[in-house]
């Protein structure tokens, strides 16, 4: 399991434990990045599921998020569990300039922060 995930991290990761705006930039985004879904194009619609990191192998240097959208995509969450794990840097959420629908859905055990929404005016992001 271990060698399928790229460590892109530095040796000794020193990141952020407070709240930070520029804490996203700790994530390396691009279209070939490790996460549970990714959406480059169009858009998703997910209901009564549950997305997990707890099978990651312990201890990892690097930062994954469970769920990464592009801009001029959309997600809509309904009735979802989004599990996150206490042993590696991790965040439920990346948004970046897409359209965000999330109701009835929990967060939890993420150690990296829990959503991250880059948004243009255009954006419309209900959670």
């Amino acid at each position: 399991m271990l060698s399928k995930f790229r460590e892109a991290g530095p040796t000794d990761p020193k990141y952020s434990n407070k709240p930070d705006a520029k804490a996203v930039r700790e994530f390396e985004i691009d279209k070939n990045m490790d996460c549970l879904l990714m959406v480059l194009s169009g858009g998703v619609i997910l209901r009564d599921c549950m997305l997990t990191l707890n099978s990651l192998p312990k201890q990892l240097k690097s930062k994954y998020p469970c769920i990464v959208t592009m801009p001029k995509t959309f997600i809509n969450m309904t009735s979802c569990e989004v599990r996150g794990s206490l042993q590696n840097f991790n965040s439920a959420a990346i948004f970046i300039n897409s359209h965000v629908f999330i109701s009835d859905c929990t967060f939890s055990d993420f150690k990296s922060g829990c959503i991250y929404s880059l948004g243009k005016p255009y954006s419309v992001i209900c959670i």
